[in-house]
């Protein structure tokens, strides 16, 4: 629900007239928000339940591509992006801070780089979903395809995350590393 704004923006452009410009100002402003916010999201992801945080991200992520699919004036887009890009930066600590948990520091490194190329496989992954949402639905409903549909994916993947999710290891009843 990050990389799916980036696919969107020639039909942007075409059906609500927004210049390179605009498009521009859009992505930066995403990606501002997103870089401040790993930080202040950081520091209060420490405080909280790792799992849930990030399903709560996810969740608010959504929420929020689904605005998107209904936008169609230029500084309301603005808004939902900026609040895409603080809700994003609610993933990467809780990531971290499961790793911590779980592996001792002689593996994170490795841990830490298969979580990364994960995430990028992740991110990669949005473009065959959303061409393939856009070959059924096709491109007159590209905001079904671009917000809504990656929006239905990122809830269920939330619901996975709750469900699936762990705690530390002592809150599963073992021992600490």
């Amino acid at each position: 629900v990050r990389n799916n704004f980036t696919l969107s923006t020639p039909y942007l452009q075409h059906d609500l007239q927004l210049s390179n410009t605009q498009i521009g100002f859009l992505s930066s402003c995403m990606l501002i928000s997103y870089g401040i916010s790993k930080g202040i999201m950081s520091s209060l992801a420490d405080k909280a339940n790792p799992k849930m945080y990030m399903a709560l991200g996810l969740i608010l992520c959504a929420i929020v591509n689904i605005g998107l699919g209904f936008s169609t004036m230029f500084w309301v887009f603005v808004a939902f992006i900026v609040l895409n890009g603080v809700f994003q930066g609610m993933g990467v600590a809780p990531s971290f801070i499961t790793i911590a948990n779980w592996f001792p520091s002689s593996e994170r490194g490795r841990v830490g780089s298969i979580w990364n190329i994960s995430h990028n496989i992740g991110g990669g992954i949005v473009s065959p979903i959303i061409g393939g949402s856009l070959a059924l639905f096709g491109s007159d409903k590209w905001q079904l395809s671009s917000f809504i549909i990656p929006a239905i994916i990122s809830i269920c993947l939330a619901v996975l995350v709750i469900y699936l999710g762990k705690g530390s290891p002592v809150q599963e009843g073992l021992p600490e590393l």
